[in-house]
C-alpha cells in the first residue's frame, strides 16, 4: 500500500494504530485483532474513496463480497443492478490484469459459483476479457468436483454461458459426463435452466464421443 500512496516517508505502525484506536466505539470496532467499520455504509464509502489511490491493494485484499458487489470494470457502461447499492469502484484498463488475477485466485480456490455468478459475466465484453486471462491460467484451474459434486462446467452450464462452456470442455472433455451430488450432468443443468445455446454446445461434444 505504501508504494501506491506516493508518500515520501512511511508512517510507523504505532502511529497508524493509534489513529485508528482513536476511532473505536464511534466508527470502528476491534474484532480478532483486526479493525472493522461499525457501519457498513461508511465502510463502503471509505473503500470507494481510498480505492482511487490504493486500487491495486483493494483489488488484492478486499473481502470476497466487496469484490463481487462493489468492484466492476470501467468498460461496462450499463447501469449497476439496484440490489448493489454500494458505491461502485471502477477498474480502468491499466488495472484489469490485477483485477482478473484476483478473479483467477478465487477460481483456483474452487469458488466457481462466486466467480461466475458475478453479474458482470452477463456482458460479452467482460467475458471476452476474462477468457483471455483464463487461457493464461488454464493449467492452474481445478477440474475436480467440489464437495457437492459440481465442477466448473456444471456452474457455467447452469448459468448458460456457452463461451465459457466451450472453453472448459477444451481443457477436459471428461467433465461433460460428470454428475453432481443430485445426479445432474452439465447438460441436465443447461436444459433445466432453458439455455438452448449451451445445450447445443454440450450435445455437440456428446455426439463427438458417442459416434
Amino acid at each position: 500500500m505504501f508504494g501506491e500512496s506516493g508518500f515520501q516517508t512511511r508512517p510507523s505502525n504505532k502511529l497508524i494504530i493509534n489513529h485508528i484506536l482513536a476511532l473505536t466505539d464511534t466508527y470502528v470496532k476491534v474484532n480478532n485483532d483486526c479493525f472493522e467499520f461499525i457501519h457498513k455504509t461508511m465502510q463502503n464509502i471509505v473503500l470507494y474513496c481510498i480505492a482511487k489511490t490504493f486500487i491495486n491493494s483493494v483489488l488484492k485484499y478486499c473481502k470476497n463480497d466487496v469484490f463481487k458487489n462493489q468492484v466492476r470494470l470501467a468498460c461496462i457502461k450499463e447501469e449497476v443492478p439496484k440490489e448493489l447499492a454500494a458505491p461502485v469502484i471502477q477498474v480502468i484498463s491499466e488495472h484489469e490484469d490485477v483485477y482478473f488475477t484476483r478473479f483467477a485466485r478465487e477460481l483456483c480456490e474452487g469458488e466457481f459459483q462466486n466467480v461466475f455468478e458475478n453479474y458482470q459475466n452477463e456482458f460479452q465484453i467482460f467475458r471476452k476479457k476474462w477468457l483471455v486471462h483464463l487461457n493464461k491460467i488454464r493449467r492452474k484451474i481445478p477440474l475436480k468436483p467440489n464437495s457437492d459434486g459440481s465442477t466448473v462446467l456444471h456452474v457455467v452450464s447452469s448459468l448458460g454461458y456457452a463461451d465459457y462452456v466451450s472453453h472448459f470442455i477444451k481443457i477436459d472433455t471428461r467433465m461433460v459426463d460428470q454428475a453432481d451430488a443430485n445426479g445432474n450432468t452439465p447438460l441436465h443443468l443447461a436444459s433445466l435452466n432453458g439455455h438452448l445455446d449451451t445445450v447445443k454446445c454440450l450435445l455437440k461434444i456428446v455426439e463427438m464421443f458417442t459416434s
